[in-house]
């Protein structure tokens, strides 16, 4: 039966946190940007403080690479695509998941602050267990995206 349900699922998931911070653009971006910086603001490495940290490639833009281990497996954050000032793509993969593809966009507003669009999809496929989970992605992963927004603010 949940198989036949699964048939009538999304076969993508997406989660989506917006923010405005009183920042310049440009420091925006650099945070964004910098591999090395996604330590600094983003929770996930709060929730598993020892996790073994890696990093390769450039510090920032294309092939900058954020390797972990810890106690939910292992993984890696690759930066794909950038154009500056405007948006950072990166992939995310985990150990024994399909890719979760990010981006970040973002717009100088006239008062000077910045505005940041973060959205993470997934693409299921026909995988009746990865179509559940489409469902239930942003329950699972949007509070993760609201802290991180804070604490890059």
């Amino acid at each position: 039966m949940l198989f036949i349900v699964s048939v009538f699922l999304p076969s993508e998931g997406k989660v989506e946190r917006s923010i405005t911070i009183q920042a310049p653009i440009d420091s925006v971006y650099e945070k964004i940007n910098h591999i090395k910086e996604w330590k600094n603001w983003t929770i996930w490495f709060e929730q598993d403080p020892t996790a073994k940290v890696e990093f390769s490639g450039p510090d920032f833009g294309p092939v900058a690479t954020l390797q972990w281990e810890g106690e939910d497996g292992k993984g890696k954050i690759i930066i794909t695509e950038t154009k500056k000032l405007e948006y950072v793509n990166y992939v995310m993969r985990f150990q024994k998941y399909a890719p979760f593809y990010g981006s970040f966009q973002l717009k100088q507003n006239l008062d000077s602050t910045t505005s940041i669009d973060w959205k993470i999809t997934f693409d299921a496929g026909n995988n009746p267990t990865k179509k559940y989970f489409c469902l239930f992605m942003d329950q699972l992963m949007g509070n993760d995206l609201e802290q991180s927004l804070e604490k890059l603010r």
